[in-house]
């Protein structure tokens, strides 16, 4: 097995792109992100409770999908009920073309614009 590989220079642009792709798909710890909650989905047979979040990743508009536990399930279904913006942080994954907010914590949901600072909720802690 050779212990040296080389590149042509005018790899040099696949190469680039290939290395922006990986990094596009590494897991980013903490992120902060803002939308609308679009749908909501709860198994009667278990604890688990999925909304389904629209916001901006990536300067394009995304569904990223949340797991969360009763309290924050609770939080978001007002806020789907106003269509009301929500702040949501956790460790956002890309799973082939789908997202996937992991450890979410549910921030403040707003029941108009967020600029206006009216709010009628404020966090929850990730589910378990």
């Amino acid at each position: 097995m050779p212990t040296r590989i080389q590149f042509d220079k005018d790899h040099g642009p696949l190469l680039e792109e290939a290395a922006e792709r990986l990094r596009s798909r590494e897991d980013r710890r903490a992120e902060q992100l803002e939308g609308i909650v679009s749908r909501l989905a709860r198994d009667e047979n278990s604890t688990r409770r999925r909304a389904t979040l629209k916001a901006v990743v990536d300067g394009a508009l995304r569904s990223v999908v949340l797991e969360v536990a009763d309290d924050a399930y609770s939080e978001l279904t007002r806020a789907h009920d106003k269509h009301a913006m929500v702040s949501d942080e956790g460790d956002l994954d890309r799973h082939g073309r789908r997202w996937k907010l992991g450890r979410p914590r549910v921030g403040t949901v707003w029941a108009s614009d967020p600029d206006d600072g009216n709010r009628f909720g404020t966090g929850t802690e990730p589910a378990s």
